[in-house]
């Protein structure tokens, strides 16, 4: 008899963590957007990770020169840049991805700059989504200190915009270089 409860009872967590699992094959690429604004950004934060044509006027310095950089890329640029990562952080729940707490559903967002002696404010993000790092899986924390290839799209997150320093009116604590990532990421390489 306990033996069958014991059984049950994991039964029952198991299909409780299972559809838990599957969440994200069941989130729409709008996510959970509540404003059309929203949903168009879930969109392309949703992308598929289908290689481009590289476009090589796009570098790190250009992404990293200062001013307002609202329009100085689009977001159908398909890009190759090579710099240093800095960090990492765990991109988390999100409306983009319908707010699933399983991380293998969740962004890894990687600061890239011109050095390790970079400094946050002059760094820009890169993301790799779940689209990569399901069919893809990497260790971020081998990537720390090392000189990389990203390959991938070009997305200005309007939601970073009062983050960074580039369009910030009145940062005191700015995030981050720019709003403009690689995001989705398509191919990360250690340069050797």
């Amino acid at each position: 008899m306990r033996y069958s409860v014991s059984l049950i009872a994991f039964l029952l967590c198991f299909s409780v963590v299972k559809s838990q699992d599957t969440a994200k094959y069941n989130c729409p690429d709008v996510g959970k957007g509540k404003t059309p604004a929203e949903q168009k950004l879930n969109m392309l934060k949703n992308r598929d990770i289908t290689p481009g044509t590289i476009d090589n006027s796009v570098t790190l310095t250009s992404i990293l020169t200062a001013g307002n950089d609202t329009g100085r890329f689009n977001s159908s640029q398909y890009v190759s840049i090579t710099g240093w990562v800095l960090e990492y952080e765990d991109g988390g729940a999100e409306s983009c991805n319908c707010f699933t707490h399983l991380e293998k559903y969740q962004d890894t967002r990687i600061f890239i700059g011109h050095s390790t002696a970079s400094f946050k404010d002059s760094v820009f993000m890169v993301v790799v989504t779940p689209k990569y790092s399901i069919p893809h899986p990497f260790d971020v924390d081998s990537y720390i200190g090392h000189k990389v290839t990203i390959t991938g799209y070009l997305m200005f997150d309007t939601e970073k915009k009062t983050h960074v320093l580039n369009t910030c009116k009145n940062c005191h604590a700015a995030e981050y270089k720019t709003a403009w990532e690689i995001r989705p990421v398509t191919s990360i390489t250690i340069v050797k």
